[in-house]
């Protein structure tokens, strides 16, 4: 396997491939080749958070699989704890079922991403949702979201608060 190679001789250079997966999936819609990219990087790699982070993108979106999706996902937190499009995806998946987990996953990407206005947006569903005792706080991030994005006010204001 040629990437057993990449990786001995460079950790950038299998780190772009792993970007490049993201980039097969998210913009190229072709998610055969990003599946193929990320097996191929953590077949190397295995501690490569991107790669996992992708995995679990065709798990949940492609695969219909949330149990690996979850799995994948927590591999990249693992990995890199900071991994805020992990952090979020993981929280947006289990939320249904555990929202206590959803909140901690929402709070951590928050932390290393304050002003990602889809975080504040979906952490304020999650309160709005699961913890009715928390409005105020759920108001708080929803305004947050707006302030950033005016598109969240456009397409939820109503639908979410009636203010």
């Amino acid at each position: 396997m040629y990437l057993k190679h990449l990786v001995q001789i460079s950790s950038t250079g299998i780190d772009q491939l792993a970007t490049q997966g993201i980039v097969y999936f998210d913009h190229l819609y072709d998610p055969v080749k990003a599946s193929f990219i990320f097996e191929e990087v953590l077949a190397a790699a295995p501690d490569i958070a991107a790669a996992n982070y992708g995995m679990g993108k065709i798990y949940q979106y492609y695969e219909n699989d949330p149990v690996n999706a979850a799995l994948y996902y927590k591999r990249a937190i693992d990995t890199e704890p900071g991994h805020k499009e992990a952090l979020q995806c993981y929280a947006i998946l289990v939320e249904a079922k555990n929202p206590e987990l959803a909140k901690e996953l929402y709070k951590a990407a928050l932390s290393f991403d304050p002003e990602n206005p889809e975080v504040h947006f979906h952490f304020a569903i999650l309160l709005k949702n699961f913890f009715r005792q928390e409005l105020e706080t759920a108001r708080e991030h929803y305004v947050k979201a707006v302030s950033i994005n005016q598109q969240f006010e456009r397409d939820y204001l109503q639908v979410l608060f009636k203010l």
